[in-house]
């Protein structure tokens, strides 16, 4: 029996891995020992996205897609580890024929096949700002 792990597909380039990128990484791996299959990562700082795309900036990743069962589970697991400062779901050029990956997915006409894509969710600063703590002498 095979352990599953997180691969990555020949020339994706990981530029730059920001911390919510180290987040998602560790979330894709617990995400693939669920399902007990294989993650393949098919994008991470790549081109081929829009320039302000979180991928860009470390923060952002596209997983091949599974059988539709699995997929949704994937999407399932990622969204309940990372919460909601993150972005998880299943992209695809066309709609899906399957009714639990339209309820996880979204329409792009521009994606070049399915997928799951997790990012930092739009407007979500990872990790949060630390506050400044002002400590008195007592």
């Amino acid at each position: 029996m095979s352990l599953p792990v997180v691969r990555v597909k020949d020339g994706v380039q990981f530029a730059r891995i920001a911390p919510g990128g180290m987040r998602i990484l560790g979330a894709l791996e617990a995400a693939a020992r669920v399902v007990a299959e294989d993650l393949w990562i098919t994008s991470a700082c790549d081109g081929g996205h829009l320039p302000t795309s979180r991928h860009y900036t470390g923060e952002a990743y596209d997983v091949r897609a599974l059988t539709p069962g699995q997929t949704v589970r994937v999407v399932q697991v990622l969204r309940q580890t990372l919460g909601p400062q993150f972005t998880v779901f299943y992209e695809s050029p066309t709609p899906s024929a399957d009714v639990a990956l339209r309820a996880v997915g979204l329409v792009n006409p521009h994606a070049t096949a399915p997928h799951i894509h997790i990012q930092v969710a739009t407007g979500v600063t990872y990790p949060p700002p630390v506050q400044d703590v002002v400590t008195t002498a007592v």
